[in-house]
């Protein structure tokens, strides 16, 4: 998908993307030959960039000349035929770009019902065992995953544990971000050592994580950070609720570079975490159901997210030759 204002273009990929170099074409057309243009496919005899031929039904064709394929185009649209019989005429311009580095911290919920059993296990064995199975998968290789927990025992009241509501505790994750496979070995050494216990004290949580994916943006300002929360029930603790949860996610995604949510719910009856999806950005929850496949439904959340998180790329538009025109209403 291709979104355009003024002088940039912006792509969506449908899938996690490895960071290599993109081919951009812009694209200007003439209604007639003159000593500015080349045919398509040809060097310019002027010394500029060769173009890109442009086949038919809208697909972008091979240009031997450059040894360029493109992967994509900018279509500014073809004038009609001229009178005298002359087809019109685009010339392009290639650009490489780096596809933007990716980050997700998962804020997994440690509640002490994420002990119970469903089919297959618990429902913390088999959501450790899809996280083991996403980041040691090689398709996963380059994304930088961090972990945090929620709720923080916090010590006891009249003999009932307490969790904390402290936003600086969910500030400081178990396992900071760092590359995968790298840091596949710690993020399964801290999950395997958990053991959960307490409440669902999400809203401290989120502001926790987004305080910490602040810190980490400061320090890596070229990279996106995504957050992924995994919880089997809705918000319940230190004032937390599903709306107040829904606004502060909402702030994330409004920011600039944007902080999205991602939800995965571990359970039945949790539709109305899409409310924090929404809010987050990412339009929908993911929801597993536990009654099977609870591991293989996880990771297939895991991935799918790891796919809608491929970022927008934004390119400079090259500017047309004289006497050409780019038409931004018809950007491909």
């Amino acid at each position: 998908m291709a979104t355009h204002r003024s002088g940039t273009v912006s792509f969506r990929a449908a899938t996690a993307l490895p960071a290599f170099a993109l081919a951009l074409l812009g694209v200007a057309c003439t209604s007639s030959h003159d000593s500015s243009t080349t045919s398509p496919g040809r060097t310019r005899s002027d010394g500029g960039v060769a173009d890109a031929s442009l086949g038919s039904g809208g697909r972008a064709a091979t240009d031997a000349s450059a040894g360029v394929t493109p992967i994509f185009r900018l279509d500014a649209g073809r004038p009609p035929t001229s009178t005298s019989g002359d087809a019109s005429i685009c010339s392009a311009q290639v650009r490489e770009a780096e596809q933007q580095k990716l980050d997700m911290i998962i804020a997994m919920d440690g509640s002490k019902s994420m002990r119970d059993g469903v089919d297959g296990g618990r429902k913390w064995d088999l959501v450790v065992d899809a996280l083991t199975t996403f980041s040691n998968d090689p398709a996963s290789a380059g994304i930088g995953v961090g972990l945090t927990y929620f709720g923080i025992p916090a010590g006891y009241d009249a003999g009932d544990l307490v969790v904390s509501c402290d936003v600086a505790e969910y500030a400081k994750p178990a396992v900071a971000i760092a590359n995968l496979p790298a840091n596949a070995g710690a993020i399964v050494t801290s999950l395997s050592n958990y053991e959960p216990i307490g409440g669902t004290p999400t809203l401290p949580a989120m502001e926790g994580v987004i305080s910490y994916a602040h810190s980490f943006i400061a320090a890596h300002p070229t990279h996106r950070v995504v957050i992924v929360l995994a919880t089997d029930g809705e918000p319940n603790d230190c004032d937390s609720t599903v709306d107040a949860v829904s606004s502060v996610a909402a702030a994330a995604a409004a920011e600039k570079p944007p902080i999205s949510t991602y939800v995965i719910g571990v359970g039945s009856s949790l539709t109305s975490l899409g409310q924090i999806a929404t809010a987050g950005g990412t339009g929908h929850a993911f929801v597993v159901d536990t009654a099977a496949s609870t591991t293989a439904s996880f990771t297939a959340a895991m991935n799918a997210i790891r796919g809608e998180a491929a970022l927008p790329c934004s390119f400079e538009i090259p500017a047309p030759a004289t006497g050409a025109a780019l038409d931004y209403d018809k950007v491909n």
